[in-house]
């Protein structure tokens, strides 16, 4: 067991944090899974806890509500006294290509893909720091959407590109508090109910010919990708990384 290790990942019911959980589980680290639904929580504990039941803990809560992340900041203060890795996986790019959207919609996306993070970061960040262990760090979840436009609302890419320059900003001011703070920029990711998902259900050639076109690897990433690469960036082997990106895109980034 890793002793002294103990990960919340918020929007873990489903999907990439589902994902993230569950590959953490398997290398025996204390999880907590969050997210809004109750029903859905209860099932990913029941399906993730066949093989973890004693590391892994549920709290609900909805990350953009004040009450309900302090609600979720009392109950970690209460089980473990703290946390020592935060993984922030909050995000949706459900909204209108272009500048056809409004600014209503615009800020929705802004609070969705940006400020919901910055609100668990600095309501657990204390907790962080107060927790102890000699390995300590928050992971955002952002999007290669971030790091250059591709063909998704406008609002999610500024949303996600401010997503970056807050985690790489965190990585120096919480520097000398020995709190390690890294990104990892996704690209296409393949689960049950994604939006890929749904679109290879509509037109699975049309689908098949755009990865082909643009991810030189011609295939989908998946949330045990992304899990591995956490593991990587949390493990106190990696003592040394903070400030850094990973790109996990199949090469569909790549730039000279």
């Amino acid at each position: 067991m890793k002793k002294n290790s103990i990960v919340l990942i918020t929007g873990s019911s489903k999907g990439i944090g589902k994902g993230v959980a569950k590959y953490l589980l398997s290398k025996d680290y204390k999880v907590i899974i969050n997210g809004r639904h109750k029903s859905s929580l209860q099932k990913t504990f029941k399906e993730l806890s066949k093989d973890s039941k004693d590391n892994l803990y549920v709290v609900q809560g909805d990350v953009s509500k004040d009450n309900d992340v302090i609600a979720i900041k009392e109950f970690i203060q209460d089980k473990f006294g703290g946390i020592n890795h935060l993984i922030c996986n909050i995000g949706s790019g459900k909204s209108k290509i272009g500048l056809s959207e409004s600014m209503d919609e615009f800020r929705t996306m802004f609070d969705i893909n940006f400020f919901n993070a910055v609100l668990i970061s600095k309501t657990l960040i204390p907790l962080i720091k107060k927790f102890n262990s000699s390995n300590k760090t928050i992971t955002y979840i952002s999007s290669i959407a971030g790091l250059e436009y591709i063909n998704c609302p406008i609002s999610y890419s500024c949303a996600k590109a401010s997503l970056n320059v807050f985690s790489k900003s965190l990585s120096k001011t919480l520097g000398s508090d020995k709190i390690r703070v890294n990104t990892i920029s996704p690209g296409n990711i393949l689960f049950d109910g994604s939006t890929w998902d749904k679109k290879i259900a509509e037109n699975k050639r049309e689908v098949e010919n755009y990865i082909a076109e643009n991810v030189p690897l011609n295939m989908f990433g998946t949330p045990s990708d992304i899990g591995r690469v956490v593991h990587h960036i949390i493990s106190d082997k990696s003592s040394f990384l903070t400030g850094s990106n990973y790109v996990l895109d199949g090469g569909q980034n790549n730039k000279f």
